[in-house]
């Protein structure tokens, strides 16, 4: 999920204990921001929904996980369209599809994050 050698790249400026903080960040919001976007999803409430993968796009945008970015990418359009009025049943079925691999690549970036974590400690 994360371009282990990218992050690395990235991240080679910065002290290991600011890297090690920003992790820790992503670590302690994680369990809040899956619980949000459920909760959106739960409630077809298109708006969350797209401001929160919205979000989440930016967060995982700063950690070389370009996989994760394009799904919560793809989430936030369908769920911006349908939230805008957008009746095509496609867009539903598109983001039942989408949302799923989203939320499962999240938690394959928290994984990663974990492990990458320990080359900072």
């Amino acid at each position: 999920m994360i371009n282990k050698q990218l992050f690395i790249d990235t991240f080679k400026v910065f002290d290991r204990e600011v890297v090690v903080e920003i992790i820790n960040i992503f670590f302690e919001e994680y369990p809040n921001r899956i619980e949000i976007l459920e909760k959106n999803m739960a409630e077809l409430d298109y708006k969350g929904l797209a401001f929160n993968a919205h979000s989440l796009k930016g967060v995982v945008s700063n950690f070389s996980a370009p996989a994760l970015f394009e799904l919560a990418r793809e989430v936030e359009t369908i769920a911006s369209a349908l939230r805008d009025g957008n009746t095509d049943p496609d867009l539903v079925y598109k983001l039942g599809l989408c949302y799923p691999k989203m939320i499962e690549a999240t938690a394959e970036f928290h994984n990663d994050l974990s492990e990458m974590i320990i080359h900072y400690n």
